[in-house]
């Protein structure tokens, strides 16, 4: 058994029970009985797969049905020419493995293997010629395989620390090093930055191993680096007998570059420094705004200006498109809101009211309702057509930085200076919830269209609340600066987070993974359709990001201990910590 090792199966088979599930080809009996799955379940599942071989291919549902399977083989033959006729040996190992009361089967895997290599002889007339490998319950191959198993069965903490211990005592060990660096990405314990640097390191110290290059491969294709997948994979000369691995790897890297998150333009939007962005939903088109006061529509593609509006007397803090992309809210530090074409760039309608600076704004979908927040420390609701605010919300403390609306328009979400967040009733002007952010200003917020989530910034963190119950779900850390400005997906599956120094990071919501570490700086827009991102340049440049939130994404398998003869050994690299990301000098 490659997950448990030989040795290990008969100490834990007699009392290991697990919850029913698998395949259902491949299923024992037990498998339809609640928590009456052991280790001999796998014998018959096993069992399945040889006979699998024997028919050359899968030609039935139900793996419970195995012994009477088995029968209409032996009875028929194989569909297909030149498959060998069982053995009578194999026939009689097989059908003790299909025994319907478990402890009729053979007693464990090494049994079985003993049993295999005596047929072996007996059909070649040849010693097997692999010795068995003597390994003990404590040894790092099972130890790394039993973590393996640990996280199929959901526990990741057991496995994480199982791995540590390896460590500890063999620091040596790749396989391990590599599953507990990947499971730490995937909760959300390091960045991809930190990833990667440790991996390069093990590349690095590897020396021409191919497994190195491989494990960082697998990592890269998960983190949306497909083409940098296909360059380490190419750049294996020494693979061994693994030429399999490495070539399916690559095909499949191949694939997927088609859709690698990365850098696909960069246009001059202003002389002077972005100040808001907005994207529509497919990314055709974006809007962009300065510190001057202009704002200006763009077709992306061709990095083309197709609008400029002009009217404001100062920065323009935040911008907010319509789902028809033909209105965009402005606000500015003059404290008003204009309301414009987006075809024509002409100013259809000024909102006034707020006595500072409009520090945030959103529009409705449909374009005839807005709410706006500033240093006047209030929350003000719009009726668009005619520019009468119908709503002032009071309660913060501190200047509004951002809002966010709910597609239904009920409810408000406000973020302040004054280091809280609040949901706003937007009929009744009541607050329902004040969250309890992490003691910092609060300086972004994004909610989902689809989910009662929001996400919010404040300091180097990002938090994530469940607004219905005003709790928070989890905290995101990665950042090295402040983070300005965040995204959330319309799905509410990924994030997207900037800063004001040069790092953006695409975020897994559900986990806290940090798939992608980009160079670029807030303001930050991402489409609806999850395919697109902009971020800004100090220069006033405006890069165009393929993401793909919405795509297929690769996960690199955990590995499993490998023959120590396929590759050396070398130490694993330190545990310092940096936020910077080699792939960026490839």
């Amino acid at each position: 058994d490659e997950k448990t090792g030989a040795g290990e199966a008969r100490a834990i088979a007699p009392d290991w029970h697990g919850p029913s599930g698998g395949t259902r080809v491949y299923s024992s009996p037990e498998h339809l009985q609640p928590n009456a799955i052991t280790l001999k379940s796998d014998i018959w599942s096993w069992g399945l797969c040889v006979l699998e071989m024997f028919a050359g291919e899968l030609c039935w549902k139900d793996g419970t049905r195995a012994r009477e399977i088995m029968g209409e083989l032996l009875a028929r033959g194989p569909r297909f020419d030149g498959l060998p006729k069982m053995p009578s040996e194999m026939i009689e190992l097989l059908s003790a493995c299909f025994e319907l009361g478990p402890a009729e089967r053979p007693r464990d895997m090494l049994a079985i293997s003993e049993k295999l290599t005596a047929l072996y002889q007996s059909a070649s007339g040849e010693v097997y010629g692999r010795t068995r490998p003597e390994v003990s319950d404590a040894s790092p191959r099972v130890l790394n395989n039993r973590a393996v198993s640990l996280l199929d069965l959901g526990k990741p903490k057991e496995a994480e620390a199982l791995w540590k211990k390896i460590l500890k005592d063999a620091p040596e060990e790749l396989e391990s090093a590599f599953n507990l660096l990947l499971c730490r990405w995937r909760m959300g314990q390091i960045t991809d930055a930190t990833l990667f640097k440790k991996l390069t390191a093990l590349v690095a110290a590897q020396g021409k191993g191919w497994l190195p290059k491989y494990l960082l491969s697998q990592a890269q294709m998960e983190g949306g680096d497909c083409s940098g997948a296909v360059r380490t994979l190419s750049s294996i000369t020494e693979a061994l007998g693994h030429q399999r691995d490495v070539a399916y790897a690559l095909a499949v890297a191949h694939d997927g570059a088609r859709h690698d998150t990365g850098l696909k333009q960069e246009f001059l939007a202003h002389s002077t420094p972005v100040t808001a962005l907005a994207l529509s939903f497919d990314g055709f088109r974006c809007v962009t705004a300065c510190s001057k006061g202009r704002a200006r529509v763009w077709e992306v593609g061709a990095g083309r200006c197709t609008a400029t509006m002009t009217g404001h007397k100062g920065a323009v803090h935040t911008l907010s498109l319509s789902a028809d992309e033909g209105l965009v809210l402005t606000g500015c530090a003059d404290a008003t809101l204009k309301v414009w074409s987006t075809e024509t760039g002409l100013c259809w309608r000024t909102l006034a009211g707020h006595s500072g600076a409009v520090r945030a704004a959103a529009l409705s979908e449909d374009g005839l309702f807005a709410i706006s927040g500033g240093d006047d420390h209030t929350l003000k609701a719009w009726m668009v057509d005619t520019g009468v605010c119908i709503q002032t919300f009071s309660g913060h403390e501190g200047a509004i930085t951002a809002v966010a609306l709910s597609k239904n328009r009920k409810y408000a979400l406000s973020g302040s200076m004054d280091e809280t967040i609040k949901l706003w009733d937007v009929r009744t002007g009541r607050c329902l919830h004040a969250f309890a952010g992490n003691g910092q200003p609060v300086a972004s917020l994004s909610v989902s269209d689809t989910a009662p989530i929001a996400l919010s910034s404040a300091g180097k963190c990002l938090q994530l609340w469940n607004m219905q119950k005003g709790e928070l779900i989890r905290s995101f850390e990665g950042h090295r600066g402040d983070v300005t400005a965040v995204c959330l997906s319309e799905d509410g599956r990924h994030a997207l987070s900037a800063t004001d120094s040069g790092t953006i990071k695409l975020w897994l919501v559900k986990t806290g993974q940090c798939l992608r570490s980009l160079k670029g700086q807030a303001p930050i827009a991402l489409s609806r359709d999850g395919r697109w991102a902009l971020s800004t340049s100090a220069q006033g440049r405006v890069r165009v990001w393929s993401v793909n939130c919405y795509g297929t994404a690769f996960q690199a398998p955990f590995m499993l201990y490998r023959d120590p003869g396929a590759h050396p050994r070398r130490p694993r690299p330190s545990d310092d910590s940096d936020d910077s990301d080699p792939r960026d000098a490839q």
